[in-house]
């Protein structure tokens, strides 16, 4: 750290250490506001549905071709 030798860099510097002090602080206010929205029960329960509904979307396909598979043996069986 270098030496400050005169009243003007004292104040310029504390106006500096100021400014950092209250974007930090900033910050800190910020994050933590968007961390008690990340995980108030609401947001919790509702990233919980969509990640359900993207793993019933991803499932899908399967399902519907094993029916698919399924009602074709059974109309199969039934004219047979």
């Amino acid at each position: 750290m270098k030496k400050i030798k005169r009243l003007e860099d004292i104040e310029r510097e504390k106006m500096r250490l100021r400014v950092q002090q209250l974007e930090q602080e900033q910050s800190i206010r910020k994050e933590w506001q968007d961390l008690k929205h990340a995980l108030s029960p609401g947001t919790l329960l509702r990233n919980k549905l969509i990640e359900l509904g993207e793993n019933r979307l991803k499932d899908a396909p399967i399902i519907s071709g094993l029916l698919h598979i399924g009602a074709s043996l059974f109309k199969n069986n039934v004219t047979e």
